[in-house]
């Protein structure tokens, strides 16, 4: 017997909570399916073995709870008939189904759809069904532009267009209008001022905020982010944002209806625009004061590779100066900072520049390039494919048309009329041409059987091993930590050097003792210090270099070839 999944999904959450709405329809259409089938084949057709149901969920991508039971269930081998309405219930997105296909042809899962009936055992079934994708795609794609153009429309009236109202308003009765509470009006004014004339900056400003008293729409306390938020907003000035999100991109490149508008609002302004001006420059300035930019996106390279000298780890972590300056650096987690070494932070921007210039130095040993250079020329031979093989594959396929041309030549001699002859000939032409284009593959495949390929030498790994550290920087922060630990099992931050673990020693024909080490100067705090001396990689490095080391060719293999 069949093992029948039965899928539901509706894209609403309103459908979702109405009783007999589309979810009970749906699971209903099957049921009947189900038993009628099971009347036709003596109960012996299927059994159910579960409902699977996405309710207020769209379908313009697999993120769904059901979806994925169902998937999991079916690799457990669970379930092997899948059941729904019709196919927009499971995608409307043409590249999900196409993976879902695949997905279910690997583990023969049969889907059945109530309103369309397709054979995916013919070409003119699946052709179908790509149609039927297809349109349901368009569908979504149609919907999302509805909604959009509405959203235009809605914003260029002024109009509120959803989400949680701001601090200082309530709605109406009128959709897409807000009022002024006026109590909070006066509290949303008292804590610009605040920020304004009585705090340094966002924290200072929330504290004297917070010791009032006063508290978001949602009853809790206001935090840097809440404030910044809100007095970001344009809503407390009477205005409307429409496509934020494309605020920083160049308007010229985008289209028309995806470029940043701002309009004003049919509600009156909660703030006077030139205490919200000031208050955003004051936000600004403090930003520019604490450098965001050049440090909240560093990315902490040694990650698991950095610890201090009795085996402890070093994180990344950030701490402000007395100055408002920001430092990255590498740290103890609190469960380790009583470990006795001596080491409390490391600088990050220091310790990264100084491992990675190593790694420049390591790659360029001549029997690693070597190594590498054999190493490849193995694998193109391992991987080159059997074109002879190939080649009698499609002999046989030949022998197999010509075997169906015999017999649709004797279909034409014991044809009794000639519409009956004209279509065993249009048959016979198409598989004739069917034989010239596989004959036209032979010849291909002959050609590159006797090309020997050129093998990689020494000098073209090197260039590309120049070109792959050249390009270090710009690598994402996954690759950089993957071909860094390729090469580097880890470092041991001391109080005044690092020192640099390496696998591999064969490759750079050193001795088993040998090491690299880099000074400081002195420039890890030691306990209770604040690592303020903050020192390029540079001035830093004092000692010569001595390695211990070399690296997995394969992961080089992985970003070379």
């Amino acid at each position: 017997m069949r093992k029948i999944a039965k899928y539901v999904r509706v894209s609403t959450e309103e459908q979702a909570k109405i009783e007999e709405g589309s979810v009970k329809n749906q699971l209903a259409g099957c049921t009947k399916y189900i038993r009628g089938e099971n009347i036709k084949h003596d109960d012996q057709w299927g059994e159910t073995i579960g409902e699977y149901i996405d309710d207020g969920y769209s379908g313009k991508n697999l993120n769904r709870p059901g979806i994925k039971k169902l998937i999991a269930d079916i690799t457990k081998g669970l379930v092997d008939t899948v059941i729904m309405t019709e196919i927009s219930r499971l995608s409307r997105d043409k590249r999900d189904w196409l993976d879902l296909l695949r997905f279910f042809e690997k583990h023969n899962i049969e889907f059945i759809t109530l309103r369309q009936k397709f054979d995916l055992s013919t070409s003119m079934g699946r052709m179908i069904l790509g149609l039927m994708i297809e349109f349901a795609q368009l569908e979504r794609e149609q919907t999302i532009e509805r909604v959009n153009a509405s959203i235009r429309e809605r914003a260029s009236r002024g109009l509120w267009l959803g989400g949680p109202i701001p601090y200082g308003y309530k709605k109406t009765d009128t959709k897409g209008h807000l009022e002024i509470d006026a109590i909070k009006q006066i509290i949303g004014n008292d804590m610009i001022d605040i920020f304004l004339n009585e705090a340094s900056g966002l924290k200072s400003a929330i504290k004297i905020i917070n010791d009032k008293g006063y508290q978001r729409n949602d009853g809790k306390k206001w935090t840097s982010n809440s404030l910044g938020r809100w007095i970001r907003s344009r809503t407390i000035i009477g205005e409307v944002e429409h496509k934020a999100k494309n605020k920083d991109k160049d308007q010229s490149k985008l289209a028309e209806t995806d470029r940043y508008q701002i309009h004003e609002a049919v509600w009156e302004p909660l703030i006077p625009r030139d205490k919200w001006e000031r208050a955003n420059k004051k936000l600004d300035d403090n930003y520019r004061k604490l450098k965001v930019d050049s440090w909240k996106h560093h990315e902490y390279l040694l990650t698991g590779l950095l610890e201090c000298p009795k085996g402890k780890p070093l994180r990344g972590a950030s701490g402000t100066g007395q100055s408002g300056q920001k430092y990255v650096n590498y740290s103890h987690r609190y469960k380790n900072r009583g470990c006795g070494c001596g080491i409390t932070n490391v600088p990050a921007i220091d310790a990264d520049k100084a491992v990675i210039k190593e790694l420049k130095k390591l790659v360029k040993s001549p029997a690693l390039v070597q190594e590498l250079s054999e190493k490849a020329n193995e694998d193109f031979k391992i991987e080159r494919p059997n074109y002879q093989q190939m080649i009698a594959s499609n002999q046989n396929k030949i022998k197999s048309i010509q075997s169906k041309l015999n017999k649709i030549t004797d279909q034409i001699l014991e044809a009794d009329s000639t519409d009956e002859k004209l279509i065993w000939k249009e048959k016979m032409s198409s598989l004739r041409q069917e034989i010239v284009g596989i004959k036209g593959e032979i010849k291909r495949l002959d050609a590159l059987s006797k090309h020997e390929p050129k093998m990689l030498e020494p000098d073209e790994i090197m260039t590309a091993l120049k070109s792959l550290i050249d390009e270090f920087k710009d690598l994402p922060i996954a690759t950089k930590q993957q071909l860094l630990k390729s090469i580097v099992s880890g470092v041991i931050a001391e109080k005044d050097k690092l020192r640099i673990k390496i696998t591999n020693k064969e490759l750079f024909n050193l001795s088993q003792n040998q090491a690299v080490i880099m000074g400081t100067n002195g420039s890890f705090t030691e306990k209770n210090g604040w690592g303020g001396r903050i020192r390029t990689g540079d001035q830093r490095i004092n000692s010569p270099l001595r390695y211990r080391c070399a690296t997995p060719q394969s992961i080089f293999m992985s970003f070379l070839l």
